[in-house]
């Protein structure tokens, strides 16, 4: 015997509406976390991306300029990591980047281990994600927009 109901159109209808508005909650709120997270687990000398801790240490010869082994926070001139940004693209996705040559090609030095120094990730690449604490931020931002888009 069939069951009928009613006002499953009218659900339907409501929750492609309310997309759009949690998608753009999200992306803002996210864009406006997420550079802040990312540096104090890097300046505090942690990698945010799972799977990889403490960094490693700086050489004998830099430790001696920079008056320490570790913790490597990667803050020479702070130049590098003020310059992460969230952008919002136009798909609401968000993208994170160093803006500017100098500070792309340092990131990029780190991130992959160029010119002799070790990889000390900085974001998640390819199959990589971000730590458990920085994903369940993520998702905690993620229903605070849901949230707010129901209202």
């Amino acid at each position: 015997m069939p069951v009928k109901t009613s006002g499953f159109l009218k659900f339907s209808k409501k929750l492609r509406d309310l997309l759009p508005d949690a998608r753009s909650n999200f992306a803002k709120e996210m864009k406006a976390e997420i550079v802040d997270v990312i540096v104090e687990k890097i300046t505090s000398g942690l990698s945010p991306v799972k799977g990889q801790n403490r960094y490693p240490k700086y050489s004998d010869g830099y430790a001696k300029e920079k008056g320490r082994k570790a913790p490597v926070d990667l803050v020479e001139s702070g130049q590098m990591l003020n310059s992460l940004k969230a952008v919002q693209k136009s798909n609401g996705n968000i993208e994170l980047k160093f803006m500017g040559k100098e500070a792309n090609d340092k990131a990029s030095g780190h991130q992959f281990g160029a010119n002799n120094l070790p990889v000390r990730k900085i974001l998640p690449q390819g199959r990589d994600q971000f730590k458990s604490d920085i994903q369940k931020k993520i998702l905690k931002t993620l229903e605070d927009a849901v949230k707010k888009a129901a209202r």
